[in-house]
Parts: structure tokens; sequence; C-alpha cells
């Protein structure tokens, strides 16, 4: 089983709702991605009491642990949102012959991860006569461009971490880092730009045009949850047995280019119905691909239908 139920939170990743009726019909003919939502005997989730939530990955099914109504605390639906770059303009305005450009692009939280680990990248241009703010600027996306192509992954024309655009002023666009699952979890890059002279005097106007925001939800997002919550725990002996080996025996269902939205549940049991001198926290994930149009919440929506039918909790509708 790919799914532990031991773990504090577990994750579901579907595509669709399965319009199998038992659990023992849901084992033998959902297909890939399909989710089933069942009562505690198998039977089709259409009353509330005693449920699972039931997963079919490949012709393997992963089934929840049971959850009761009276420890349901809350189920909630979460919209997802995009991940929006950070876009920073440079506008140059001082054009006297001889004058030098340096703008260095620093990134902060790199490496280590250190709020001190600072690593810089710097763009190099000298005012020619007859220069424009035009040429400044192609000067300087030329120049970045040939000293990020040192960067693993990069050329002349294109790095994994930033676009380099514009004419009379130079748009510089923070580009989705890549994740690798257990490895790099593609955060946000953390950068501010300075422009100056070789005499450290501030030169052109540099402006915040759009705020980074790394989105809810996001593919990327989903499957870092999914690789935690279905066994990984930053264990030594990763792949070296089950269910560890992720990446060659556990197919992950999540595609890491789509934008989701969750439905989130949280169930608190007693540890000692007489004494009730203890409780423990059982909570669970359901994810699912949406899209701009309102048809695309449909799949989600009708798993929270299912969901607060057999919880008795009010689970609200999502719409674009």
């Amino acid at each position: 089983m790919a799914l532990s139920k031991d773990t504090v939170k577990e994750i579901f990743v579907a595509n669709a709702l399965a319009a199998e009726t038992t659990l023992k019909t849901f084992q033998a003919d959902a297909s890939d991605g399909e989710i089933g939502i069942f009562n505690a005997d198998g039977s089709d989730g259409d009353a509330e009491g005693d449920f699972l939530i039931a997963l079919k990955i490949g012709d393997s099914t992963i089934t929840s642990d049971l959850y009761s109504p009276e420890d349901i605390k809350k189920i909630a639906s979460v919209k997802g949102k995009a991940f929006v770059p950070k876009i920073v303009t440079v506008t140059p305005t001082e054009l006297a012959v001889g004058t030098e450009y340096i703008l260095e692009l620093r990134m902060t939280n790199v490496g280590s991860l250190s709020a001190t680990n600072h690593y810089s990248k710097f763009g190099q241009y000298v005012v020619k006569s007859g220069d424009a703010a035009g040429d400044v600027v192609t000067g300087l996306k030329d120049s970045l461009a040939k000293n990020f192509s040192k960067e693993q992954g990069a050329t002349l024309s294109t790095n994994p971490y930033f676009a380099f655009s514009g004419t009379s002023t130079l748009v510089i666009t923070e580009k989705e880092q890549a994740l690798e699952l257990g490895k790099d979890e593609g955060r946000p890059l953390e950068f501010d730009i300075l422009l100056k002279s070789d005499a450290g005097v501030e030169l052109g106007t540099v402006v915040v045009t759009q705020t980074q925001n790394p989105g809810t939800a996001t593919g990327k997002q989903v499957a870092i949850m999914e690789y935690f919550f279905r066994g990984d725990r930053g264990d030594q002996y990763r792949k070296q047995h089950f269910p560890y080996n992720w990446g060659t025996a556990t197919k992950s269902q999540t595609d890491q280019a789509a934008q989701y939205s969750l439905i989130e549940g949280l169930a608190i049991r007693k540890q000692d119905e007489m004494f009730n001198v203890a409780t423990s926290r059982k909570a669970f994930v359901v994810a699912v691909p949406v899209g701009a149009a309102a048809s695309e919440y449909t799949v989600i929506n009708a798993i929270s239908a299912k969901l607060a039918t057999v919880s008795g909790v009010s689970i609200a509708t999502l719409t674009v």
C-alpha cells in the first residue's frame, strides 16, 4: 500500500469521481486517478456515517483511515491560485558619454537558504556617443545574458532564472523554479535589483511592477505534499525499501504543470472514551486539477458534495 494509514495527514490526488457505487466494484473497475467515497461497509457514500476515501493508482487501490462524522471538526474547500512572478523594470536616465551602468541582480536565501547568503550576477554597459536609453537597455540585456549563460542549464539566449526583455526600459521577469522531489523544492526566487555607476552613484529608475505570489495548490506544491505525506520523511535509507522507493515503484498522481484546488478535512479522536485523557489528530487532503472555466470545478464540487453527505458537514462549492 502506497499510502500509510499511520501518517497524521493523508493525501489523495484525483482527476475524477468514480461512478462505481461499492468499494468492491471500485477496486475492480475504477480508472487510474479516480476517487470514491464509501461508507464503512463498502457501500456508496450516499448516507451520513463512518466513511473512507479510496483512490485508484494504476491497478491498485489505496484507502484512507476510517472517519466518523462525530470526529470531523472541519472540511473545507480551498481554491488554488497560480504562481505569480516578480517583475522589475529598469529605466536608464543618465546618457552622458562614458557613464558606466552596473546592474547588480542580487539573489538571497540561496544555497544554504540563510538570509545572509547572497549570490549576485552583474550586467554592465558604458554609454557611447549617440546612445539612447534603448542602447543602454540592449547593452545591459546582452551583458546579463552572457553572465547568466555560465549557469547550469543556461545558454546565451535563455537561463533557468530570469527573462530579460524590453526596449527603452529593461524588464526583468522571474521564472518559476524547477522542482526535484527530495532534493530541490523549487522555491520562488528572492532577489533585488541595484543600478549604480562605477563610482557607486545610483542611476536610472528601478520599479517593482509586479509583486511575487508563490500561489496556492500549484502542481509543484501538491507534488511536494504527495511526496511527503505518502511516506517520505527525509529518511537516509530512501529508495532502499518500500515505501521509500518513490519514483521507481510508486506512481505519483500529480501533474506538476497543473493548477489544483483542495478539499481539506480534520478529525480529532478521543483516545480514551471513558476518561477522555487525550486526543489525536487525523487530517486528509483531496487535490483536484482545475482550470479557468467554471466547468472545470465540476469534479472537485462533486467530491465535496459526496464528503458533505457522509460527514454531515456543509462544504462550500468552488466557483471561478
